[in-house]
Order: structure tokens, then sequence, then C-alpha cells
């Protein structure tokens, strides 16, 4: 297709679409003003904080609620709407939409996005806007895309449709920024071989991009914080700290002036930026999706975040495999404040009958299930002052149905914000057949006008086709006109998977629950067995006593505790637990699926980067692993060969040992950083191009520059490094700025931390020795296939091996 081609196709497409939405758009004086005074008497009123009001009114004077209650006193000139045989409730709290947007929601070009506003690209003609009006979302929180591990600004809506963009704003209430863990910043769905990969592309990227990003934030407060008292205490022609946007945001969450909303699903990135937070003293005020959030329900309800989920949207992708449709309730009933959001705007015109499920699957109350969408949304947009309830003084942000709001029968007959009826379902009724007029009017309008153009499609420098003969029957094909422009129906293939896997999730809930109540007894004792201590002669016909976890007694006449559960050993053998000294365990479920690969940032030099950060608790191959053995393991990122992508960085990050069992990363963490991992660079003649896929050669002087450029590189990170611990040793934290991969080196170059270098051949195991000498860096040599032809080495310089 040409070029004018396209802008003619295009410019059809934005036609069609802008006459759709002006035929259903009511201008600023179709929507009724508020009268000062309304009533709405008779109904039905699910307060949601003090029960419910049968045959009850609300009083509503200049958009506020005034009085709630059986007999009200409204004054002789109100509004009366007759609720007889209707329900009202308070108006619904969207917690995660995308919708009033215009454009993308994604800046996808850098991690940290945090100048991006959505406030400044608001659009008040989205239908979207209407259309969750009819199914009662009164105030929607819009977010940003989850492309960033950081990203945009958020901005918390009322849904005041056919005012303008100033309009939209919930007057206020709290700013917020998006944030992102796992799958979507670490763009697994868009990495292709050959290109390089935007940083981060793991999940222990992701958090030392967040890490990162709040260490500068932390250090430019500082620096303001330091110029502003030196102004206030008089001091002149002072040059203030340069500004960043890029900062500021992150800085309004450190002072707690800017909520933090943050997409997640794993239980481990939950934790992960949790402990994040922590550190940095700032609060996580949702987790939003939160699809693993009832594995960690307790550390959420301790950590005082809120939990914004889905009512029963999983196996969409990878991460949602372990989602549960009672994840709502478990985690209310663990005292966490949950919401049920949309993130579509389909989903969100019924989002009171998601709510619903959460009776089904879970128990939870009629109330319990009201407040997903009402008031726990409002307390976690920090906005449940004015909204979420019908209480005296409140907005009277209200929606009537005709049905109890759960019924699967209940239709939307009028909402209202600020006490102005924002959609009446009877007038758009009424109204739609003078739409559809004016509607056709426009389009029969547009196609004369379009007749006596002349032909966009006609390339330049070329004559127009003839005009098919009037009397010969129209042969040609149809207009593109009659193409749809639409994407892949989402929900529809949603609603596939949840039928293919429905039951199952049936039978995982009581198995869950069953795993939860079990608690192992106290205490064991292993008999008559013959145990290998490793400390001593093995002990025939030995006993084992564990309480608590621990090795209480080991011998051959050692008595049992009293109601220890007993365990025969006779004939069998006892040894330690084997300890796999180097392994991916946990950073890695499928090799051929990227968004379940955590083992290897992009970059040369990740210091930073932890493996305990990236362990999945609930890997299928734990529990395999487990079985052969293995209790213990040294979980080891970007160690040595090549990853999916190309090879492993110089400095791949911090390998951390890991127990076999346990339900959370905290459970399952003998220590965090046990060893900095370093691949040592080789004398590369030969490498593989992925765009040609083919060998390509190059001379060996080439390889040898390449080598040295890279060892240059590690020893001046070092020398940095020392440069930075000196500092860090001699100066407060206030005095310098903080760089947190140098901080990850520090212990590196102290002798605290040894480094795992992985090389091979006898030239490179040399090669490194030598330097990690010179460095006076504390060496493990990991792979070390040509280990035995510099073994005298070895030994002389004492370096343990691990083959």
């Amino acid at each position: 297709m040409n070029r004018l081609r396209i802008i003619a196709a295009a410019t059809f497409i934005a036609l069609v679409s802008a006459l759709a939405v002006r035929a259903a758009t009511p201008p600023d004086a179709a929507v009724p003003p508020a009268p000062a005074a309304i009533v709405i008497q008779n109904a039905t009123i699910l307060t949601v904080s003090h029960g419910t009001i049968e045959h009850g009114s609300i009083l509503i004077v200049n958009g506020k609620i005034a009085e709630v209650g059986q007999s009200v006193h409204a004054p002789k000139d109100a509004q009366v709407i007759d609720g007889a045989g209707q329900f009202v409730m308070p108006g619904i709290v969207d917690c995660h939409s995308h919708i009033a947007v215009d454009g993308s929601v994604n800046e996808g070009s850098i991690s940290v996005s945090s100048i991006a506003n959505i406030a400044e690209v608001l659009n008040p003609d989205d239908i979207s806007i209407y259309r969750d009006l009819a199914g009662g979302v009164t105030t929607a929180n819009v977010l940003h895309g989850s492309a960033n591990s950081i990203g945009g600004q958020t901005q918390v809506i009322k849904l005041r449709w056919g005012q303008p963009a100033s309009r939209l704003p919930f007057e206020g209430a709290l700013p917020g920024i998006k944030f992102a863990l796992g799958e979507n910043p670490k763009r697994s769905n868009f990495s292709i071989p050959g290109q390089a990969k935007r940083y981060p592309a793991t999940r222990m990227g992701v958090e030392e991009t967040i890490r990162g990003a709040f260490t500068e934030a932390r250090d430019y407060q500082r620096g303001w914080a330091e110029y502003n008292k030196r102004v206030a205490a008089g001091e002149k022609n002072i040059i203030p700290p340069r500004r960043d946007l890029r900062l500021d945001p992150l800085v309004e969450v450190l002072e707690g002036k800017r909520y933090v909303h943050a997409h997640c699903y794993r239980e481990d990135e939950i934790l992960m930026l949790l402990r994040v937070a922590k550190e940095f003293g700032f609060k996580v005020r949702t987790l939003q999706h939160v699809l693993e959030g009832y594995k960690v329900a307790d550390e959420i309800t301790a950590s005082g975040a809120g939990a914004s989920t889905f009512s029963d949207w999983w196996s969409y992708k990878v991460e949602a495999y372990e989602a549960i449709p009672y994840n709502a309730a478990l985690m209310t009933r663990r005292g966490v404040i949950v919401s049920v959001n949309s993130d579509d705007a389909g989903e969100a015109t019924h989002l009171n009958q998601e709510a619903a499920k959460s009776i089904k699957f879970g128990g939870l109350s009629h109330d319990e299930a009201l407040k997903l969408v009402t008031l726990n949304p409002a307390i976690q947009l920090g906005i449940d002052q004015r909204v979420g309830s019908i209480d005296t003084g409140k907005d009277a942000d209200l929606v009537i149905y005709n049905h109890d709001p759960l019924s699967a029968y209940a239709v939307v007959q009028k909402t209202l914000i600020d006490g102005r009826v924002y959609f009446d379902r009877q007038r758009d009724i009424a109204e739609r057949p003078a739409r559809e007029k004016e509607k056709k009017a426009l389009m029969d309008k547009e196609k004369k006008a379009g007749e006596k153009k002349p032909d966009a499609t006609v390339e330049i420098g070329k004559k127009p086709a003839a005009k098919p003969d009037a009397a010969k029957p129209d042969t040609a094909k149809p207009a593109a006109s009659g193409r749809r422009y639409r994407g892949w129906p989402v929900n529809r293939a949603r609603c596939i998977t949840r039928a293919a896997i429905l039951f199952a999730l049936f039978l995982s809930v009581p198995l869950l629950a069953a795993a939860q109540s079990s608690q192992p007894p106290v205490s064991y004792a292993i008999t008559h067995a013959k145990i290998f201590t490793l400390a001593g002669a093995p002990i025939e016909d030995g006993t084992v006593v564990i309480s608590s976890g621990k090795i209480a007694a080991v011998g051959a006449n050692v008595e049992i505790p009293s109601g220890a559960q007993v365990i025969d050993g006779k004939g069998l053998q006892i040894y330690p637990g084997l300890f796999d000294s180097i392994t991916q365990m946990g950073l890695r479920e499928i090799g051929a699926v990227s968004a379940t690969a955590d083992e290897t940032e992009t970059g040369d030099f990740n210091p930073d980067v932890v493996a305990a950060t990236a362990v999945l608790p609930s890997s299928e191959h734990i529990t395999v692993t487990r079985a052969a053995g293995i209790t213990e393991v040294l979980a080891v990122p970007a160690s040595g060969g090549m990853d999916s992508f190309g090879s492993a960085g110089v400095v791949g990050g911090q390998a951390s040992a890991i127990h076999m069992a346990g339900w959370t990363i905290n459970d399952m963490l003998i220590k965090k950083s046990a060893a900095m991992v370093i691949n040592w660079p080789s004398i590369e003649t030969r490498s593989f191009d992925f765009t040609t896929f083919s060998i390509k050669e190059k001379p060996f002087s080439d390889a040898k520059q390449e080598y040295d450029k890279k060892v240059d590189e590690l020893a001046d990170w070092l020398e940095r490094a020392r440069h930075y611990a000196q500092a860090m040793g001699h100066a407060g934290p206030a005095d310098f700025n903080h760089d947190v991969r140098l901080e990850s080196l520090a212990p590196v170059v102290r002798g605290q931390l040894p480094v795992l270098v992985f090389a091979d051949q006898a030239r490179d195991i040399r090669n490194a020795v030598e330097f990690c000498d010179k460095q006076k860096l504390k060496m493990i040599l990991a792979g070390g296939s040509e280990a035995y032809k510099v073994k005298d080495l070895l030994r002389s310089k004492n370096v343990p091996v691990i083959l």
C-alpha cells in the first residue's frame, strides 16, 4: 500500500471513530445541571459502611449527601427520584483503569519513565467513560502502562461525561505513580535474538532499577534539603541543585506525597518490592493484580499495602498460572484491604458482578463483597472521606440498580456524580433514535463530500483509472471501508482458558487449605539407621533426633523425646543433605520461555543484581531436585557460557545460598550474598552472529584487543569501588552521592565477599588467578575444565575449585 493509500485509510478510520463518538457524546448542555436538592425515596440503600436500610431515602444538597435514613427532611422544591423496588449503592471505584487516555498508556523507551504523566493526556471524549458510567463506575484510578519498572504518574478521575478534561481529575486525590514488576518491565515478550535488550532483562534487574532510582532520589532530596536550609539561614548567592524531573516524583514518594501502585504477579516479586520500600522508608499503596497475593498475605498485611486484584482472570500468561479465584477472599481473611479492579474498559461495566464472585469463591459476606468495589478501593486511593460509602457529608456519587447489585440480573438505572445524573437509562433509550438519525445524516454528508474529491489512492504522476460504465454491473471488490480495525478479543480468549482449567482450580484450593492447616510435628527421631556424620566414623544402628528444624542429638544411644514422631531407619543410611554449589535453581523455569528466565541480566557489569531476588520458591525444579537428596544450593546468576541471547556479562551479579524448602524466599535464604560472579573473558576468535545465524571469524589481534578492554574495564570498576569504599568509611552518608553498583563491589575489594570466577581453559585460569592475586580478591575457581593443567598454581595461591 503506498503512502497516499495509508493516509486515506487512516483518515477514514479516524473519521468513522470520531463520528461514532460524536453520535454517542452528549454535549454538556444535554447533561442536566445538578438541582440544589435531590431526594431518592423508598429504596433499599446499601450504605456499605453501616448496613442496609430498607425503604430508605437519601437527601442530596449541593452535590453532597445531607441525610440518610428511613425518613429524611427534604425541601419542598427538591427533585424526587422514586426508588421503589430499586437498590442504591455508592458509586463503584475502579482502582486500576486505562480509560480516558489519548494514545498509548506505555512509555516504553526507558526503564524509569516517571516524567510521563497521565494527567497530560486525559481524553474526555473517550466513549469508555460513558459505558463505564452505565455500569455504575463513578471514579477510576487511571494508570500508566506496565512497560517500565517505574512508570508514569497516575491520575484519579471522576467520570464526568460531557465535561472538559480539566473537570475529570478527582479534586484533592493524592497523585500516584505506576511501578511494574516481573515479565512486563523485563520485556520478555519483546526480546529479539541479535538485538540489544533494554535493561532490565531479569527480575533481579527490576529490583536494582528501582533501588538505583530511589538511591538517586534520596541523594537528590538531600541536596535540595541542604540548599533550602542554607537559604533559610540567610546565605546569599547559593547555586541550587539541578532540577531533575525524573526524580521529583520519586522524592514525593519518599515524602509520602505520591502513592505507589505496583503491577505484580508472583510472590517473590511482591516481597521484593515490599523489602525495597522498607529499605527506603516509603509505603506501597496498592499491589495491582497481585495474583499470588494469597501466598504472602501476612507479609502484605504487615507492610500496610493494599491489594487490587482480578476476580477470576488467570492463565493468560506464565506469570498468571498460579492465580486462583479465591485470592481476594483469602487476602481479606488475612487482614489485607482488597479491591477488585477491571484493567479493562469492558470489565469495568460489570465490576459489581466481579465483586459478587468472591461470595462464591471464598465465602465473603454481602457487604464484604460490595466493599471490594466501593469503600476498599476508596481507602486505597485515599479518597474514602469523600466516596466509597453512603454517609452524611460524602459526595453524592451513587448508583441505582433495578436489582441487588450483586445479582446477575442487576442493571444500572441511574448514575450520579456530585449529585448530578450523568447516566439515566431511560433517557439514554429515549435518545437513541435521535442519535442514530444524527449519525446517519453525518455519514451521508461525509459520503457525498467524498464523492466530489479526487481519487486519493492514485499514485503521484499516474492518471486515475477509468470509471466503470454506469450501464455495466459493478464487479469491483468491496471498498476497504468495510474492514474492521479491531484488536484481538482478549476477554474471549481468557474465557476459553478459564473454562479449560476451572476444574483443576476447584481441586487446588482444598489441597492448598489442607497443606496450610497441616503443621509438621515439633520433633522427629530416625532410629536404627547407619549414620554418616562426615565428622567422624559411621554410627551403626544410630539415632538422629530433629527438633524445630535442628539436629538436637545424634548417636548410638540417644534418648527419644516424648511425643516425637519416630521413623524406623533400619536398613537405611543417613547422610548430610547434598549441596549443589553452582546452579540456576529457581532462576529459570522453562528454557524456551523467556518470561520464566531470570538468570542473566543484560550488560557486562551488573554487580548489584542478586540471585535471591528472582528465585521462585514454587519452582517445579525445587521439588524434583530435593527428591534427589539435594537440600541446599548456590543460585548463581549469569554464570559463564551462553544464555538464550548471547554470552553472560563479565560481572554477572551476586550468588545466593538457599535451602530447598520454604514458602517464601525469606524461609529459604541461607545467605543473600555468598559470592560475586565473574565470568572471565576469553580471547575469542570465533563468534556466532545471530543476525545471519553463522560463525564469524576475527583476527587474533582484534580478539586480544577486545579481551584486554574487558579486563581493563573490570580493573577500573574495582579501582573505583576501592575509592568508593574508602569514601564510605571516612564520610557520613550525607557527604557523597551513592552508587548501587560500586556499593555492591565494596565488600569484594575489602576482601569480605569472595569472587566466583568462571574459567575453563588453562590460559584463562592463569590470567584470572594472576588478576585476582594482584587485586587482592578472594578467588574461587568455577568450571575449571583444564584446572588440572595449572594445579600447582592453584595450590600455591590457595584457590578453591568447584568443577
